[in-house]
Parts: C-alpha cells; sequence; structure tokens
C-alpha cells in the first residue's frame, strides 16, 4: 500500500448451504432444515510504528434465509478496535473494544449487541512463545436489560 508499517486487507466470502446439509434436528429446527446461504465480507486496518499497534476490524453476515430474516438475524457484524504496545522483547500492553450485533437484522438493532472491552498483558518467554493474561468486560444490551459479566482469561500461543 505505500505506507510503511500500514496493512489494509479485506475479503469477501461466499458460503452456500450454511447448514451444510445437516440432518433434521441437529440444528434445533424442527422439521425441515431451512435453506441458508450466506455473504461474509470483512475489512481491516492495522498500523504498526516501532512498539506500537494500532488495528480495526469489522465483519458483516449478509444471509439469505427467510427464517433467519424472520428472527432479525440475517444481518450479524461486528467491530474491533485494538491498540497494543510492546515494551522490550518480553512484555506488551493491549486494550481492545468488541461490539457484537447478531441481531442487526431487526428493527431494534441493539436487541442483542454485546460489547467487550479488554485489557490485557503478553509476555514473550521465547520469540515464538506468548503468554496471554487479560481481563474482559462484558456489556450485553438485550431487551430484559443489560447483564454484563467479567472474565479473566490465560492462554499461551505459539508460533510456528
Amino acid at each position: 500500500n505505500g505506507i510503511a508499517g500500514l496493512n489494509l486487507a479485506a475479503t469477501i466470502q461466499r458460503q452456500n448451504d450454511l447448514h451444510q446439509s445437516a440432518a433434521d434436528g441437529d440444528l434445533g429446527f424442527a422439521g425441515e432444515v431451512p435453506d441458508a446461504n450466506g455473504d461474509l465480507i470483512e475489512a481491516h486496518a492495522r498500523y504498526t510504528t516501532g512498539g506500537l499497534q494500532l488495528t480495526v476490524q469489522h465483519a458483516r453476515w449478509d444471509i439469505d434465509s427467510d427464517a433467519a430474516e424472520a428472527l432479525g438475524k440475517d444481518q450479524q457484524e461486528g467491530t474491533m478496535f485494538e491498540a497494543g504496545y510492546r515494551i522490550g522483547d518480553q512484555w506488551g500492553v493491549f486494550a481492545r473494544h468488541t461490539t457484537v450485533d447478531t441481531n442487526a437484522g431487526s428493527e431494534d438493532a441493539n436487541d442483542e449487541e454485546t460489547v467487550v472491552v479488554t485489557g490485557g498483558v503478553n509476555y514473550w518467554p521465547h520469540e515464538r512463545v506468548v503468554v496471554k493474561a487479560d481481563y474482559q468486560d462484558f456489556d450485553y444490551k438485550s431487551d430484559a436489560g443489560d447483564d454484563g459479566e467479567s472474565r479473566f482469561n490465560l492462554g499461551l500461543g505459539w508460533s510456528f
């Protein structure tokens, strides 16, 4: 793209038969499994300079299904913003804000929206191994109200 440290990308995927011809009842549908095809559209940008890395990503499903449309689930989308900073060779910190709406096709665009705010730390004991710890705060938007929760996650990554 001609700008050092900037990476831009987009993808489009057509998925025919989202249910992958599951047998009746396997997906919780009574009787015949409804037809469903979909398009997944995604775009992201990442900018890295020194130890700083900034990322934004947006993805959207457009599902062609009468059953999904009746539930408002024919459109599903999410956006993620992340900032990270690498402190030397072994440590890094990051913060992430994610919004996911699995019911974006309904008239009430917020009735299935989830907002997740994450903060964490990375430790690289080896250049190809990372230990990650983060704290997540969930905020569920629904007709029933806001019933958030929190999680602590610990992970291990290996690049090969």
